[in-house]
């Protein structure tokens, strides 16, 4: 029919298919792995319904012939506002693993960040060959190999095994370091204890010290006094993945990092809290632009990203619908949830009438009452209320 693009994909058309196959098709453990939270899942549930509680709010007659779906990540421009969250143990999901998200990656143009949970290690990830190269020659397949990576640390009560970490990221080129500071001790995930979870044999736990005792367990006392110490042990950015109240989001500023991460794990740690995206307004206004604010948890259509950016996100991450990608195709899975979700994006920019990322913003957005009425966010001093 005229004007409508060929699928992607024969059989899948959305994230939600993706998921659906993941699920159908991984051992029960592994798939468990990758979909479950904490306890009952509230706040992992809540991170995809809070996208369904606003509506988008489109303007009529705006000339959308030329859309720029870019944006500016770590001094580099990425395809669109979207990047790979760490996640552990890509080898659950696919034999080629970490390997396979990264040429994915670069075929796109988007940014990732390695899980030091990661069965492969940082160099032999950024240095990945995609096995299928685009043969467009517009701006965004000019830069696919060169896409910044991040390096995730879950911070060790062993501060030599955290400087391992750190160490080996910068040597393999990582520009960016991601603390984890919402992991004291692992949530409690009932799936993980029916199910029972593990690396599978023969594999292991690359980028951490061979000889690390496992059982020394997480830094217990981390607090934001040790923000120095890795200020002081790295060249690398610091951010700080986990950040979800506005008073640790001016605690931040206090303390110099370069950027935050809202996240609550995914639902994976202390369950019951809020969801991401009901997070962001606030902290967004607390630090008032002076450090960029991204989110990750629950984005699962294109038109999620908008509606994250619109509430002042700078940046968005995915983890979940890249794992259920490369149970799919492997590297060709993972770029396949990747497109899925940058054509849902442009098309949204393209009916909303916004031809520019830094032109989404809270005019764009509503709240939907418990009565169905519409609430618009904007007030005139463009604050949340």
């Amino acid at each position: 029919m005229a004007g409508r693009k060929p699928p992607l994909d024969p059989l899948i058309h959305s994230i939600k298919d993706l998921e659906e196959y993941a699920s159908r098709n991984l051992a029960p453990k592994y798939a468990n792995y990758i979909a479950g939270g904490s306890m009952d899942m509230i706040t992992l549930k809540d991170n995809v319904e809070e996208y369904n509680r606003y509506r988008i709010l489109p303007r009529a007659l705006r000339n959308v012939k030329n859309i720029d779906t870019s944006a500016e990540i770590y001094g580099f421009k990425s395809k669109f506002p979207l990047g790979i969250s760490p996640t552990g143990f890509h080898v659950v999901a696919h034999p080629q693993k970490e390997k396979a998200t990264s040429r994915a990656a670069k075929r796109v143009g988007v940014p990732m960040c390695i899980s030091s949970r990661a069965t492969t290690s940082v160099q032999d990830i950024i240095q990945a060959r995609p096995r299928s190269r685009s043969r467009s020659t517009d701006e965004h397949s000019r830069i696919r190999i060169r896409i910044p990576y991040a390096m995730q640390l879950c911070v060790m009560k062993d501060y030599e095994a955290n400087l391992y970490v750190i160490r080996k990221a910068e040597e393999a080129g990582c520009k960016v370091l991601w603390i984890t500071v919402d992991l004291p001790v692992t949530g409690r995930r009932l799936g993980e204890l029916k199910f029972g979870f593990g690396v599978p044999d023969g594999e292991k736990i690359e980028n951490m010290p061979e000889d690390f005792d496992y059982s020394v367990g997480f830094d217990r006392e981390l607090d934001w006094d040790k923000i120095k110490w890795f200020k002081n042990h790295t060249k690398m950015e610091i951010w700080l993945k986990g950040v979800m109240h506005p008073e640790d989001a001016r605690l931040a500023l206090q303390y110099g990092v370069d950027g935050i991460i809202i996240s609550n794990h995914g639902g994976r740690q202390l369950d019951s809290i809020p969801s991401t995206l009901s997070a962001l307004p606030r902290i967004v206004d607390g630090v008032g632009g002076k450090i960029p604010v991204h989110i990750d948890g629950g984005i699962r259509r294109g038109s999620d990203i908008f509606k994250a950016l619109a509430l002042g996100a700078d940046y968005c991450w995915v983890g979940r619908p890249v794992m259920w990608g490369l149970a799919y195709r492997g590297e060709d899975g993972v770029k396949l949830a990747l497109d899925l979700l940058y054509e849902e994006f442009l098309s949204t920019m393209i009916l909303v009438g916004v031809t520019r990322v830094a032109d989404i913003s809270r005019r764009h957005l509503a709240w939907v009452n418990a009565d169905g009425s519409l609430r618009y966010l904007e007030d005139e001093n463009h604050r949340y209320k």
